[in-house]
């Protein structure tokens, strides 16, 4: 590979944020304390689990298409954005039960607001879906989008499945009477 591929070849990019999402769930298991509670850490790192677990089977396939050498042909199919669409279902599903755990504490716009960004999300990953799905030959450069909407999908629904997981398992700390 010369430095011309580095630039115009899809697989160093590829590399580079197969290791920030690598980080990403690292950092959602295994994050540090930084003087949270136990009960917070424990709910942070559960819905860690949870996203990963969604991952967890193309991740395997991920490695099954390296043996093939077809990394990038998976990269680039509806499998990530099909599991981005489903951690965006998680986080409206997540955004309703803290609603419920608010008991009306909260005002209901910042909710909204976190509603219609998982509702764009949600529509978003489905029309890429739709468009990788019927297009025959998917331009190589769809493993770097896909990668790049998966990597703000996970950290963007982390931040909020995680605030309500709080929210809901442990509201003595955000404020909310048990």
């Amino acid at each position: 590979m010369n430095m011309y591929d580095i630039f115009t070849k899809p697989t160093p990019y590829v590399a580079v944020l197969l290791l920030c999402m690598a980080a990403a769930f690292t950092g959602m298991m295994a994050g540090p304390r930084a003087g949270r509670s136990d009960a917070t850490i424990e709910a942070y790192r559960e819905v860690g689990r949870e996203i990963f677990f969604v991952f967890l089977p193309f991740v395997f396939y991920s490695v099954l298409a390296t043996t093939n050498e077809s990394l990038l042909a998976f990269l680039a199919g509806t499998e990530l954005p099909m599991a981005s669409a489903i951690v965006s279902g998680m986080s409206i599903l997540s955004i309703n039960k803290g609603i419920k755990a608010s008991k009306g504490r909260y005002p209901m716009d910042k909710f909204a607001t976190l509603m219609k960004w998982a509702r764009t999300t949600l529509i978003a990953c489905l029309i890429l879906v739709a468009w990788l799905f019927f297009d025959e030959s998917p331009w190589p450069w769809f493993s770097v989008i896909n990668l790049g909407v998966v990597i703000a999908v996970i950290t963007l629904a982390f931040g909020v499945i995680a605030a309500m997981s709080r929210m809901e398992k442990v509201p003595q700390e955000v404020g909310i009477a048990p």
